[in-house]
């Protein structure tokens, strides 16, 4: 959950999702030539922490250090000598996918390959 504040500070709108890659959104006018029309001002969560570029970029880098965690960091010399050329290429894709995931808030997160 996410709440959408005016400039002036006053609440506008909440909305079901994760708030940091709403960060966007501060600056946009909202029903523009209506009655109720507003610039969004600041968006946080339910604890106030406000949504910015800097936080969503430390998000995804948490995120990667979890899938790393869970994967590339429990593989042991014996399982790697195993894998095939098509594999090490593969695993070699994805990791450079997420190296490269919280620097550019246009990418998508990086999908697991299936052999973890």
């Amino acid at each position: 959950m996410f709440y959408i504040y005016d400039t002036a500070g006053n609440l506008r709108n909440t909305n079901v999702g994760h708030y940091l890659d709403q960060h966007h959104l501060v600056g946009l006018i909202v029903n523009k030539d209506a009655d109720d029309e507003f610039t969004i001002g600041k968006i946080t969560d339910a604890d106030g922490n406000e949504a910015s570029e800097e936080a969503l970029v430390s998000s995804r880098r948490n995120e990667r250090t979890l899938e790393f965690s869970l994967t590339l960091d429990k593989v042991n010399g014996w399982w790697k000598d195993n894998l095939t050329a098509e594999q090490v290429t593969a695993i070699g894709t994805w990791r450079q996918a997420w190296l490269n995931y919280p620097n550019n808030l246009t990418l998508t997160r990086p999908i697991r390959p299936t052999l973890f």
